[in-house]
């Protein structure tokens, strides 16, 4: 049983959970998740399961697509609506001052990540620090806001979509919206509705998923190279495919394709694996049969 399944994550599961629990209900070791999603969190997490855990790495650097809600008037320990509140705020923006702080975070910008999260410093998890009460120094993240669109305002909460690079903490966006206002903020709500090629509208989540026999249960599974189709694509004779899979170099000086390039392999229309393409040759990056 090899695909990608596009779980809508719940509320108050870890992205490990929900690793383990398809783990339960599939039978199946080799099984991956694709990007974290905090517990609060809900919507859009890839799942790799068999063969496909090969191509995880591949599809952890996609952009994401968030729904978000943020709440003015206070700044809580956690960045959003779990944590406890550390500033309360009087103040509030009204639409077009909110909308213009949040278009100036359009473009390449450094995040410093919060200290409550999963990155590790030193060998420690920043959120076992935390917990300590402790607060180290953080280096920045580069990370690109692609895109914003406000969904609904009042002076109070603000719910907008956000494009974003991997990496990005909505949180702490949340926060910093609300120390540029002054009003203080925080995060109430995230709902990822996209990762790369995954969408919302295709997600199941796993209560729903755990009702399903085993037959309806692979209907919901992508192909394999589904989470690729951006690579080159490039369909090997007889004689390469069987040179290839044995991690043998195929030289290709005809080949229109760029130097260090990733490329989707596929023998008699089946996909086998990717390779990647230097200096003329082609050789197996990952073989998937």
């Amino acid at each position: 049983m090899d695909g990608i399944l596009i779980v809508d994550k719940e509320q108050n599961w870890t992205s490990h959970d929900v690793v383990a629990k398809l783990r339960g209900i599939l039978g199946i070791k080799k099984i991956g998740h694709t990007g974290t999603l905090d517990p609060m969190a809900t919507g859009v997490l890839p799942i790799c399961i068999g063969k496909a855990t090969k191509l995880c790495e591949y599809l952890t650097n996609a952009d994401k697509v968030y729904r978000c809600t943020i709440k003015f008037g206070k700044a809580t320990t956690t960045q959003d609506a779990w944590g406890e509140v550390q500033k309360i705020s009087l103040k509030r923006p009204d639409l077009e001052m909110f909308r213009n702080v949040l278009m100036n975070f359009k473009g390449e910008q450094k995040q410093i990540p919060p200290m409550y999260s999963a990155i590790k410093i030193k060998g420690q998890k920043l959120y076992q620090l935390a917990q300590q009460g402790k607060i180290i120094e953080r280096p920045s993240r580069n990370i690109t806001f692609y895109d914003f669109k406000i969904l609904s305002f009042t002076q109070d909460v603000a719910e907008f979509e956000c494009h974003c690079s991997k990496g990005t903490y909505m949180r702490t966006l949340c926060h910093d919206i609300g120390e540029i206002i002054g009003s203080y903020a925080y995060m109430s709500d995230l709902k990822r509705i996209s990762s790369g090629p995954f969408h919302i509208q295709n997600a199941i989540t796993i209560s729903e998923f755990s009702k399903l026999d085993i037959e309806f249960m692979k209907k919901y599974f992508l192909p394999m190279d589904f989470a690729i189709n951006d690579l080159f694509k490039l369909e090997l004779k007889e004689e390469d495919y069987h040179r290839i899979i044995h991690g043998v170099k195929i030289y290709i000086p005809s080949l229109n394709c760029d130097d260090q390039k990733l490329i989707r392999l596929y023998y008699l229309n089946k996909f086998i694996g990717v390779g990647i393409f230097e200096n003329k040759f082609l050789k197996i990056k990952k073989l998937l049969i």
